[in-house]
């Protein structure tokens, strides 16, 4: 694949400096006034032109995976909640790189993958900013910090709104509160706030990038490659994606020493107490549940905040 993708370039940049070559040829036969050039009367430069242009369709219309969902990228969607593009994109940076979790912001996801193969196109069109991973060593009180304020618009649609990996995190719906987030694990352990952890993040949050400030003053332990290429060799080794909403970020209000949840379409007391790291008694027995199958979308339940 590293040959094709390095013939592919070599191509491109033969073609490029063909085209530069005939242009400056062009220019000595007018007096060395590039300006006066009219490429589009020229049929040589013109045909090397609609070379490139092939050259780059076919490069994008390369097929690096398929999925059988439909992939949420939709700005509405992803800028208020987790969606299974943005988890697995998040995926791949944490399965590419040496780091607790993955955290990045969602106004770097441009659009969705629709079901069926996914081309290379499809991915730039996700992914056209070209960011960088690079990994923060960051403090838990810090990481706290981090992720309050990533909340903090919600539930506006703003490109601040993480999309994670490695993290769960629990937060109140009520944006009158002064601190949204109730709860955080790391790889199953909750947060400790004196406890350094390693963040993989992209290279426009780790500068500071949308008001992030504290990744900015973190050390930086490591810079890898760009985003787009870690997410095509990812989803290229999965071949086909079965990526779904798995309960990273789950907005809640609260009653008392308890969280208030409301039941989602797909849910079953099962998944919500694997979400909240609790049993499914303890929910049954604080909300009155005899069938324990039996659940419905749009009920609220309690959940024993253990």
């Amino acid at each position: 694949m590293f040959l094709k993708q390095s013939i592919v370039i070599v191509v491109f940049f033969t073609l490029l400096f063909s085209l530069t070559v005939l242009a400056t040829e062009k220019s000595s036969e007018n007096g060395g006034d590039i300006d006066s050039i009219n490429i589009e009367d020229d049929q040589e430069i013109i045909n090397l032109k609609k070379e490139i242009e092939e050259k780059n369709k076919e490069d994008y219309s390369k097929v690096v995976s398929s999925t059988i969902y439909f992939l949420n990228g939709e700005k509405t969607d992803v800028r208020t909640s987790e969606t299974n593009l943005g988890n697995l994109i998040a995926d791949a940076i944490l399965a590419n790189i040496e780091a607790d979790l993955a955290f990045i912001n969602s106004k770097g996801i441009n659009a969705s993958i629709d079901r069926g193969l996914i081309t290379k196109g499809d991915v730039l069109n996700v992914l056209p900013s070209k960011d960088r991973v690079v990994v923060k060593k960051i403090k838990g009180a810090d990481l706290l910090k981090i992720i309050e304020y990533s909340l903090s618009k919600y539930p506006d649609a703003e490109g601040v709104f993480p999309q994670v990996s490695g993290i769960k995190i629990i937060f109140t719906q009520d944006n009158t509160s002064q601190n949204r987030v109730l709860k955080v694990w790391i790889n199953d352990l909750l947060l400790e706030e004196e406890k350094y952890y390693l963040v993989a993040t992209n290279d426009f949050l780790a500068a500071g990038g949308d008001g992030f400030e504290t990744f900015k003053k973190a050390k930086t332990i490591q810079e890898g490659e760009r985003l787009d290429q870690i997410f095509i060799k990812y989803i290229r080794e999965k071949e086909i994606i079965k990526s779904k909403v798995t309960g990273r970020i789950i907005p809640v209000s609260t009653y008392k020493n308890y969280f208030v949840y409301e039941v989602k379409k797909g849910d079953s007391l099962w998944k919500i107490a694997s979400k909240f790291k609790v049993s499914i008694d303890e929910i049954a027995e604080v909300n009155s549940i005899k069938n324990k199958r039996l659940i419905y979308s749009g009920q609220n339940l309690l959940i024993p905040n253990n």
